[in-house]
């Protein structure tokens, strides 16, 4: 059995301790062999730069170390995950490819649609004063303001439509999601179709337009008719019976007829030119003046048996001569003003 040792009952007989003269870095100066510190005498601003040193490094480490493990991943990829990626990238291309193909044929849509509605407003201007009434024009006028309303609308939108804010990542491992969501997207949008447009605007703006084109033809026509002077009358005075003989001109003779108004002449004395076709257009010129259109004969009066009340009254104009010089046939010619 081993005897454990026995604490003196006198201190004075314990050791004395092992003294070690303190340094800066707790090392005995003496000859011990301590291992030796490197950077016992470097500057602060060497230690500085070796910190930030071994930083960077470790830094490019990690990154590699990334790196390294994202290329094992893509490794690993599916030939069905990538095929799926490439589907839907091409399926985004195409789609932003089909927006813009319908975008510029709404624009173009829209272009005709404005050109058709200045087309019928310039119609429906220069048709003003040159129909026989406005019915026409008013239609066309209400059409006009639908139409445009219509094209307005689809110009607004067509300027407004936009790709949405989609910037799809590829990123293989999902199988395209975010190009399928971002085509999605772009497919919602809605654009004027063309035929939309074409369609109103052969509904909408034709009709009307070829219906004002017509009256207005219809009226130039009459216009050049009226313009096709028949006959002209050169009205000398007024007065009656001797200015009539005088054989010089035709006489206005309406104070003697109850204020009917009336021009006469001899048969002999220009009364036979006179045109009596209705539709004829008689410029006058003298005392009574003014473009006058043939109604036709009126009356055939006596002048023995018929006085001055049957004369016929409600006419522009009156026109008597006695028919082959004999005045038991006074012919009236009726005549309305057009000019």
């Amino acid at each position: 059995m081993t005897e454990s040792p026995t604490r003196p009952d006198d201190p004075s007989e314990l050791p004395d301790p092992i003294e070690v003269p303190e340094t800066s870095y707790g090392y005995a100066d003496d000859d011990t062999d301590w291992p030796d510190d490197p950077y016992r005498n470097e500057a602060p601003a060497d230690r500085k730069r070796r910190l930030r040193t071994n930083l960077i490094v470790a830094t490019a480490v990690v990154v590699a170390a990334i790196f390294g493990i994202s290329v094992l991943i893509f490794s690993q990829l599916s030939d069905a995950e990538v095929a799926d990626t490439k589907a839907a990238a091409a399926g985004y291309r195409s789609a932003v490819t089909v927006f813009f193909a319908d975008q510029m044929d709404a624009q173009k849509s829209v272009n005709e649609a404005e050109a058709a509605v200045a087309e019928a407003q310039e119609v429906l201007d220069g048709s003003a004063g040159k129909t026989f009434d406005n019915i026409a024009r008013e239609q066309l006028a209400d059409a006009i303001k639908i139409r445009s309303a219509e094209v307005k609308e689809a110009a607004d939108a067509v300027s407004a439509a936009a790709l949405p804010d989609v910037k799809p990542k590829h990123v293989a491992w999902d199988h395209g999601v975010e190009y399928v969501k971002a085509a999605k997207k772009i497919a919602a949008i809605e654009l004027p179709t063309a035929a939309a447009a074409a369609a109103a605007k052969t509904d909408i703006l034709a009709a009307p337009a070829a219906a004002v084109v017509a009256a207005q033809a219809a009226w130039r026509k009459e216009q050049d008719r009226l313009n096709t002077i028949a006959h002209t009358e050169w009205v000398r005075t007024a007065g009656f019976q001797s200015e009539i003989d005088a054989c010089d001109g035709s006489v206005d003779i309406s104070d003697n007829y109850w204020g009917k108004r009336t021009v006469a002449e001899h048969w002999s004395c220009g009364g036979r030119d006179f045109p009596t076709a209705a539709g004829a257009i008689v410029e006058f010129s003298g005392v009574v003046s003014g473009k006058f259109e043939v109604i036709g004969v009126v009356a055939r009066l006596n002048v023995n048996t018929d006085g001055v009340a049957d004369v016929p009254s409600g006419f522009d104009l009156l026109y008597q001569t006695c028919w082959a010089g004999d005045s038991s046939d006074m012919t009236f010619v009726g005549l309305r003003r057009v000019a």
